[in-house]
């Protein structure tokens, strides 16, 4: 049986049950509601930081830039002789074989 919020307390210690374990068993819940927030906003943090604090600019030094035909201009021919067998590509900026014309 339910024991009342103004009855002796069951533990022996003469206070009411509101003053003596009722205080704490509210105490638990309150402890239990706190536990669960700090939870979700770790777990909310762990989904979804990345974008949270993602910097606006996308940008990044550390990101390679995509290959395009301007960039092959820059590429010179290495000095020196050709390796046995190769021929610089201009289009390409590496060497290729000379006698297979499709290998890049």
């Amino acid at each position: 049986m339910k024991t009342g919020r103004n009855e002796i307390c069951h533990c022996g210690s003469g206070k009411k049950f509101k003053q003596c374990h009722q205080l704490r068993k509210n105490s638990q819940s309150t402890q239990l509601l706190y536990l669960a927030f700090i939870s979700m906003a770790i777990v909310t943090t762990f989904f979804f930081g990345n974008e949270i604090f993602k910097p606006t600019d996308t940008s990044s030094s550390l990101s390679p830039k995509p290959f395009s035909i301007e960039n092959t201009q820059t590429l010179k021919r290495p000095k020196g002789d050709a390796p046995p067998g190769k021929i610089w590509s201009v289009e390409h900026g590496h060497w290729h074989n000379k006698n297979n014309e499709n290998t890049h």
